[in-house]
């Protein structure tokens, strides 16, 4: 945790994603960002070829730097500290903008977790993580193996298991606010005790408890699902692009969407 002093009295921020909670996650991604810092950050995280011209493009008004950036700045800060929301009003604007930029070489700041949670995490390296524990029960992690010599994320995941996570990742990017609220249903279906098969009340009893999850887990599971997916896509892609020179294209895309459904569009 990074420690501020504000009055002569210590508070504390996270320095790491293990220090913040899916339910942090979700509170940080509800605050109400302003629209052309918004756009700012999609405009980093982005790969536009003209990326650096639209930068230089965007200038941002005496309101925005003066009062709508700060008092955004204000709302994440207490969201991932303790810091009262009645001392943050005291908290002066360049004072808001050290605290909330700053960060160590391996840590995180408010601002890449802002970033991060829009998109996904620059500063997170995934781990390989196998399992971790989560009251009472180990909770194995979806297995990547080696196949043919090419990594497979969910290898060992049956068609429901993948379909049903990768709905809910799917459908969750089309709602507002709606990522975060999903990752908790996400988490309970692909992480299970040894040898238990899928079962949909179970996974909805242990999601209500996953609001308290460390972020670094979260985002393990994350990357694996999202890797699983890009791989299925590609996939099918190739497939899809093979066909386009036979007379037997119509009949196997429409077999493929039969057997796929919600992962061809």
């Amino acid at each position: 945790m990074y420690v501020i002093t504000i009055d002569n009295k210590t508070y504390k921020t996270i320095s790491k994603w293990s220090e913040m909670k899916l339910k942090d996650a979700e509170k940080v991604f509800n605050i109400v960002m302003p629209a052309r810092l918004r756009d700012y950050y999609n405009l980093l995280l982005g790969n536009d070829d003209d990326k650096q011209k639209k930068l230089a493009e965007l200038i941002f008004t005496k309101q925005e730097i003066e009062k709508d950036f700060p008092a955004f700045y204000g709302q994440v800060i207490c969201a991932l500290s303790d810091i009262p929301e009645e001392i943050m009003r005291y908290v002066k604007k360049i004072s808001r903008e050290e605290i909330y930029r700053f960060k160590v070489k391996d840590g995180v700041s408010c601002m890449s977790v802002v970033m991060g949670l829009m998109k996904e995490p620059f500063d997170f390296k995934p781990k390989g993580l196998k399992s971790f524990e989560w009251l009472g029960e180990t909770l194995l992690m979806p297995e990547t193996r080696k196949i043919l010599g090419i990594e497979r994320p969910l290898a060992n995941e049956s068609a429901i298991t993948f379909c049903e996570s990768a709905d809910l990742l799917i459908n969750s990017e089309k709602i507002e606010q709606g990522k975060y609220k999903s990752m908790a249903n996400i988490i309970a279906i692909l992480c299970r005790p040894k040898d238990e098969q899928y079962d949909e009340a179970k996974s909805l009893k242990r999601a209500e408890t996953m609001s308290e999850l460390s972020m670094d887990i979260v985002w393990e599971i994350f990357f694996c699902l999202s890797s699983a997916y890009n791989m299925l896509g590609d996939t099918l892609l190739t497939y899809l692009k093979e066909l386009e020179s036979t007379k037997q294209k119509q009949p196997l895309i429409q077999e493929l969407r039969s057997t796929a459904g919600m992962v061809i569009c």
